[in-house]
């Protein structure tokens, strides 16, 4: 498992998830689960506190991005005795796999969080490697 230090704390990164699907732009990326079923992909944000018109998710080949971009309602005047989480700005890019069908990936935002499908190609097959003997 990788390890990085970020503030001189250890944050763990999850190897196969970011090796496979891309890695963060920002380090306050709110923390996301990608399921994996016959049918698709599933990401899950989980991002309470916002509207579905504050998140942008683009498509650009093989690449998912999915970002919230700060507003003039995310500017608190408060002092913070301590903040845990600021999710007022973020940026995850992912790889998206060969077999999932980009025409039909969509979105749903609901109870604070945003779920993502990448539906998988049913008739997709995996490339084997085949040697070819010199004649």
């Amino acid at each position: 498992m990788n390890i990085i230090t970020h503030n001189t704390k250890p944050v763990f990164f999850e190897d196969f998830i970011n090796n496979f699907f891309g890695s963060n732009i920002y380090n306050d990326v709110p923390p996301y689960n990608i399921i994996k079923t016959d049918k698709e992909f599933l990401i899950e944000f989980s991002v309470p506190g916002f509207n579905k018109k504050d998140f942008s998710i683009e498509v650009e080949e093989n690449n998912l991005k999915v970002s919230k971009l700060s507003s003039e309602n995310d500017k608190l005047e408060n002092k913070f005795y301590e903040r845990q989480f600021n999710y007022s700005q973020f940026e995850k890019n992912f790889t998206i796999p060969e077999e999932v069908n980009i025409e039909k990936i969509n979105s749903l935002y609901e109870s604070g969080i945003l779920k993502i499908f990448l539906p998988i190609i049913k008739e997709f097959k995996q490339s084997k490697i085949k040697s070819i003997q010199v004649k």
